[in-house]
């Protein structure tokens, strides 16, 4: 956790994007009290969890704590972002500008 502050802190000063890192979460959230996932899941622990596992994504998103609370609003991604390959706008369809991760297009 004190990285991931220090990362926020980076994002404000040099108003940056966050890529959030990839998180390892022990148990599945729920609503309702359980051994660590939903009964009769075949999810394996410690498994790869969203943001919303741990963070107020929301709160984040919506920009909810004033900048004395919490500083400038900071933008960002989770990890995944940098592997998604999307369509470029104005190339042919199935082209794509490819991912950070797979070498661009």
């Amino acid at each position: 956790m004190y990285q991931i502050r220090s990362a926020f802190a980076l994002a404000q000063i040099t108003g940056r994007v966050l890529i959030m890192p990839p998180i390892w979460c022990g148990l599945d959230r729920s609503w309702f009290g359980h051994f660590g996932v939903f009964p009769g899941s075949d999810l394996e622990l410690p498994f790869l969890c969203p943001m919303d596992h741990v963070f107020g994504v929301e709160d984040w998103y919506n920009n909810r704590f004033s900048d004395k609370v919490g500083g400038p609003h900071v933008k960002f991604r989770e990890y995944s972002f940098l592997l998604v390959s999307l369509p470029c706008p104005g190339r042919g369809a199935g082209e794509t500008g490819g991912g950070m991760l797979s070498g661009g297009g």
